[in-house]
């Protein structure tokens, strides 16, 4: 049986690993996520975005209509141009336009020889939730990574049984 505390400090080196990992653009096989969309899309006018449209709008690579008495904006160069514009120092796709999603990942529950790893904000697990439909998964986390964490602890043993994920276990 491994200590609550134990399994806290587990968890916590896991979410670490993750997100260093997500942030250098790779999944847990150690592939590149797939690249951001070109493709146009449209979508409402919103204030984390507006300089960054406004920035598109002047170059005409941003367009304002109304909908449903709405303001929207339709972005040319899909969301790698919205990404592009908003930083651009951009180069690899790492999940992260403001930080908030990956920021949020945490260990939600640890007891019964078991790491639970999730969201607590439901906004933010839909944005991961999309990124996986889109074939950018960060979740999870590799035997080698496991086991480097667990000889921390003086575990020898891969237990896959540890660790679950949001909407269920990839492991």
């Amino acid at each position: 049986m491994i200590s609550d505390i134990v399994l806290e400090r587990i968890g916590q080196q896991i979410l670490a690993r993750i997100q260093e990992r997500t942030l250098d653009g790779i999944d847990m096989d150690g592939k590149r996520f797939k690249a951001y969309s070109t493709k146009p899309f449209n979508m409402p006018f919103a204030p984390p975005f507006i300089t960054v449209i406004n920035k598109m709008a002047s170059l005409n690579q941003a367009f304002y209509f109304k909908k449903n008495n709405n303001l929207w904006i339709n972005i040319q160069g899909g969301y790698a141009a919205l990404k592009a514009s908003a930083k651009p120092n951009f180069k690899n796709v790492n999940l992260t336009y403001t930080g908030k999603m990956l920021n949020a990942l945490t260990v939600t529950q640890v007891g019964n020889n078991r790491i639970k790893i999730g969201f607590i904000d439901k906004n933010q697990q839909d944005k991961m939730q999309w990124n996986i439909q889109k074939g950018r998964d960060p979740m999870g986390i590799s035997d080698t990574e496991l086991q480097t964490i667990l000889s921390n602890y003086g575990i020898n043993q891969i237990l896959k049984s540890l660790i679950a994920l949001p909407d269920g276990e990839r492991y």
